[in-house]
């Protein structure tokens, strides 16, 4: 797992995990944190819930978050457009990694000097 900023009043990532979430995820890796985090903190996409006894999409589903997302003048349709469109502009930006670098480069210089 990448390393995260914990959430404010945390320590940690962990506490501020849901009861038994890791027991849940564990040996699947990341995907399902990342697309719970994009979904219901970013919200710039949708999860699809997934069956209980065997944890696979169905068609109906899915169907029913495309037709969700797809929905005009649905007010939740509008904020995932909306979020997904200023997300990518953020991630697009020309002076996104030169930022990191030269966060990098003080902090590197702060440690040094």
């Amino acid at each position: 797992m990448a390393a995260l900023k914990p959430p404010a009043g945390y320590e940690s990532i962990e506490p501020a995990l849901p009861q038994g979430f890791q027991e849940r995820i564990c040996g699947r890796g990341d995907h399902i944190f990342q697309a719970r985090m994009m979904s219901l903190h970013l919200k710039v996409g949708v999860e699809v819930e997934k069956g209980e006894e065997d944890g696979l999409f169905t068609k109906e589903t899915v169907y029913k978050v495309v037709r969700t997302l797809m929905e005009e003048g649905s007010e939740f349709s509008r904020e995932v457009k909306t979020n997904r469109a200023k997300l990518r502009e953020f991630l697009s930006s020309k002076t996104l990694e030169s930022s990191y670098i030269d966060s990098f480069n003080e902090q590197i210089q702060a440690l040094l000097g």
